[in-house]
């Protein structure tokens, strides 16, 4: 369906609730029946998860602290049986720094409790049941997209929170090291610099992105965020069998600076994303503004950093892949982060 021409209307929608909040439950619920929902509702994550198979809701709407089973717990399940199903998180102003969490185990947007703007939920869960954001309809990402969505708006409570933001930064900190398959990939970085993102696709591909935020100081956590969120909806359609972005380094590249540009980012961001293909045993990337992360990455020329130019595009590369492999990326306040690919 064209983005465009999606119905106005949450009517006929099937919608899951899953909160332990009676009351909170009873008035999202009843709004929604309200505008025409047709609404199932679960006490805690575990019956939200075994509502799940039969119902195949459109959207999920899931606090994230329940007993039982918690609403991380939940996503993930989502992200593995149901990927084409949208989530929402909800959860209270003290809870923010779960949002990192969150995200990374695939939720598409966030609210918190409680909430004010009843018009502004329904517009959300339109945008994310109706649109579309695969490699066709990326000029449909534009500023005023990117301006509605309720998560937009709640990253600023980062920029006014220090602990909040600190915590945010420690929780995208990637593990020290991934196995996929026959590979181990090794992590090792100083610091809060980079976010480098590690993204299982399937059996015959993994991938990382690497952002260097060391130039934006008190808004690296707002920007981690945007970036994880934006990420996000290529790799849920790639699960879902949507749509190959993920598969595609210029694609991603070039997807990302478009948004980031509307987003007025403070400062430029360098990026690269590198996509790892186990099987014919190649890997493929493309370069935002990083000095070559090995010598075989001289070529193609790194692009300009994301942000700076809406019209940029982003040349793709191929190596070999061979074991070991070091990636090492230098920050502009001269960190580094190194990342190692080698046979188990």
């Amino acid at each position: 369906m064209n983005p465009l021409q999606a119905p106005d209307t949450i009517r006929d929608l099937t919608i899951l609730v899953i909160e332990d909040e009676l009351v909170f439950r009873h008035q999202i619920c009843s709004f929604l029946k309200q505008r025409g929902a047709l609404v199932a509702e679960a006490e805690n994550g575990q019956l939200g998860i075994e509502l799940l198979a039969d119902l195949q809701p459109d959207i999920v709407l899931c606090d994230l602290n329940m007993p039982v089973v918690d609403g991380h717990q939940v996503i993930k399940h989502i992200l593995t049986h149901n990927a084409e199903t949208p989530v929402v998180v909800i959860s209270a102003r003290q809870s923010m720094d779960d949002i990192g969490n969150a995200l990374r185990h695939g939720a598409k947007d966030y609210l918190l409790k409680p909430i004010d703007d009843w018009p502004g939920l329904e517009q959300l869960i339109l945008r994310l049941v109706h649109g579309n954001t695969n490699d066709a309809c990326v000029d449909v990402l534009d500023e005023q997209l990117l301006a509605e969505t309720e998560l937009a708006e709640h990253l600023v409570h980062f920029k006014h929170s220090d602990p909040a933001s600190t915590q945010l930064m420690n929780d995208l900190i990637p593990a020290a090291r991934y196995t996929f398959s026959q590979w181990v990939l090794k992590v090792e970085q100083q610091g809060l610099s980079f976010l480098p993102d590690i993204y299982t696709l399937d059996e015959q591909y993994f991938a990382f992105l690497v952002v260097d935020l060391s130039l934006f100081k008190d808004d690296s956590a707002i920007t981690a965020v945007l970036i994880k969120s934006l990420v996000n909806e290529p790799f849920r359609q790639y699960q879902s069998g949507e749509s190959g972005m993920m598969l595609s380094p210029s694609a991603l590249l070039n997807y990302l600076n478009k948004q980031l540009y509307h987003a007025g980012l403070s400062q430029m961001l360098k990026a690269m994303y590198v996509l790892v293909d186990m099987q014919s045993k190649s890997i493929q990337f493309a370069n935002a503004g990083f000095l070559p992360a090995h010598p075989a990455m001289a070529s193609p020329h790194p692009g300009l950093a994301l942000g700076v130019l809406e019209t940029a595009r982003y040349e793709q590369g191929t190596m070999d892949l061979s074991a070991p492999i070091e990636f090492t990326f230098e920050s502009d306040l001269l960190s580094q982060l190194t990342l190692t690919l080698m046979h188990q």
